[in-house]
Formats: C-alpha cells, sequence, structure tokens
C-alpha cells in the first residue's frame, strides 16, 4: 500500500466533467428537482510522465442520460495498465480538490477552432471571457484571471482521451472538442508534488477546459457552463448542497452566470481575502510656533 500511496502523491491530473439540459433550466432554482445521482471513477496512471491520478465526476440530466461507461473506457483506452481507485466523495456546502494557485493571477488562452456554430464566433468568446472576469476579486479573494489572446493549438487535454492523451504543454487553454459520453464540458489539471507553503493545498501547474461545440449553445448557457469550468481550474469541486451554487454539478451547472455564496466560501477557503493597499506614510512636518 505505501508504494501507490507515495506514487499518488507524486503529481495528479484530475477531469470534471459536466453533462447538461436544455437551456431551459437558467433563472431560478426554486421549483427544479434536486440534480440525480452521479457517477465519479479514478484512476492511478502510470508512464514517462510518471504516476497522475486521472478523476471524473459526471452527472445525467433529463431527457439525456450520459454513458460514463463510454467515458471510462475512453480513458481506461488510452492509459493502458490504470488502476482503478476508489473515488472520493464529500457532501457539504462547499468541495474544495485539495489545490490551489501559487499565484493567484492565472494566465489563459482560448483557442477558436471548432466553436459552436449555434453562436457567433464573437459572442462565444465574450462570453468564456466574461465567465472568467467574474471570478475576479470574488468575495474579496486576490485571484483574477489573465487573458493573454488566441492560440492555434487547442486544450492539451482534448475531448476524447482515447484520441490524444494529456501532454501538459505550459499554457491554460480554453477550447472546443467533441466529447464521448454525452458530455458538454470539463476541466483538467496537472498538479505538483507540493504543498503552496502556509496552505494544506497541492499547487496548481496547468489547466485547461474542454467544451463541447456540437451542443445548442444560448449565451448565457455557455457563460454559466464557462463559469463552473472556470471554478474548477481555481481549484472548487462539485459542491453538494444543491440547487444554489454554480459549482453544482451536471444540469444545475447551468443556472448561474456569478458566484454564489457557497462558491464564494469555497474560494475564501482557498485564498483568503486580498490585502488591503498600505496605505502611504504621512511625512512628518515639525511643528512650527506660532504667535
Amino acid at each position: 500500500m505505501a508504494p501507490v500511496r507515495r506514487a499518488i502523491l507524486a503529481a495528479a491530473m484530475l477531469a470534471a466533467a459536466v453533462l447538461l439540459p436544455s437551456a431551459a433550466l437558467r433563472g431560478s432554482t426554486a421549483a427544479q428537482p434536486p440534480a440525480p445521482p452521479g457517477a465519479r471513477f479514478a484512476f492511478l496512471l502510470t508512464g514517462p510522465a510518471g504516476p497522475r491520478i486521472l478523476e471524473v465526476a459526471a452527472v445525467a440530466a433529463p431527457g439525456r442520460p450520459a454513458d460514463p461507461a463510454a467515458l471510462a473506457a475512453a480513458i481506461r483506452a488510452a492509459h493502458p495498465g490504470a488502476i482503478p481507485l476508489p473515488p472520493r466523495s464529500a457532501s457539504a456546502a462547499y468541495v474544495l480538490d485539495g489545490v490551489r494557485w501559487r499565484d493567484p493571477l492565472v494566465p489563459w488562452y482560448y483557442a477558436p477552432a471548432g466553436a459552436p456554430p449555434s453562436l457567433p464566433p464573437g459572442e462565444a468568446f465574450e462570453r468564456i471571457r466574461r465567465a472568467a472576469e467574474t471570478w475576479n476579486g470574488a468575495g474579496g479573494t486576490p485571484v483574477r484571471f489573465d487573458y493573454r489572446g488566441e492560440t492555434a493549438d487547442g486544450p492539451g487535454c482534448r475531448g476524447d482521451p482515447a484520441a490524444v492523451s494529456y501532454t501538459p504543454d505550459g499554457r491554460n487553454v480554453v477550447g472546443w472538442d467533441e466529447i464521448p459520453g454525452n458530455y458538454l464540458g470539463y476541466t483538467c489539471w496537472v498538479r505538483s508534488a507540493s504543498l503552496v507553503e502556509g496552505t494544506p493545498y497541492f499547487e496548481l501547474l496547468e489547466f485547461d477546459i474542454v467544451l463541447d461545440p456540437r451542443y445548442p449553445y444560448t449565451g448565457d448557457l455557455l457563460q454559466a457552463l464557462a463559469l463552473h469550468e472556470f471554478g474548477h481550474a481555481l481549484g472548487l469541486g462539485h459542491s453538494d448542497r444543491c440547487p444554489g451554487a454554480a459549482m453544482c454539478a451536471g444540469e444545475l451547472a447551468t443556472v448561474f452566470t456569478e458566484p454564489q455564496p457557497d462558491d464564494l466560501a469555497g474560494l475564501l477557503a482557498l485564498y483568503g481575502r486580498q490585502p488591503p493597499p498600505s496605505l502611504p506614510r504621512r511625512a512628518l512636518v515639525p511643528a512650527i510656533a506660532r504667535d
């Protein structure tokens, strides 16, 4: 058991997948039933890059039944010898994935190739950019997503893991690709084996967000989906107290275009509050005697 535990701590890659329904679920969630039970599984991967953990969280949506086994089979086909691991589980207002950025100023790039035909290319990008910026300073934290421009290279974590294995390339990329198993999007990330100093969280090194272009997106739905995925890229997991959070899984990930109180509580747990700006020192002027 000890060698396996050491391998798990060496490095990790995690993917959080979301299956989403029609756009009809946007807006108030008061009358919405809770999301149906989901599937979660994990594998220990070995290879030239060293040991990593690949974890997938998926929730089926009414009317569009997912096939988690299809996504799991694709991952296992891409990584022969993958060892199944017991998936983690939690139930809380917010769930943390045990990772965060050392420097909360996080650069990212957009790969426009293959954007969905349901939205003008400019609007698709604008909605994704707006979702990223909505996290900036959220809850009084120092978090900032810094957009660096377009790239011709798609996400290193491609939609179909059976076609292209994950290869870290040093860039955080948001892009488009078809995803097996009837899922609309997921986030993959790589973390260090070291903790961020003064925290119990491992250091995030890179993320990629993959969105499936085949869905008939509306602007609000795409923005809500991107907000959810950028939350994963900051270290937030799927909340189990749903509805009521942008980090809820499945269909409820399309409800909010801004972080909700539970999301902000998780972000504060990871990054703390932005320290107030230091006030300039007042010059000391000698007192002048007056008549």
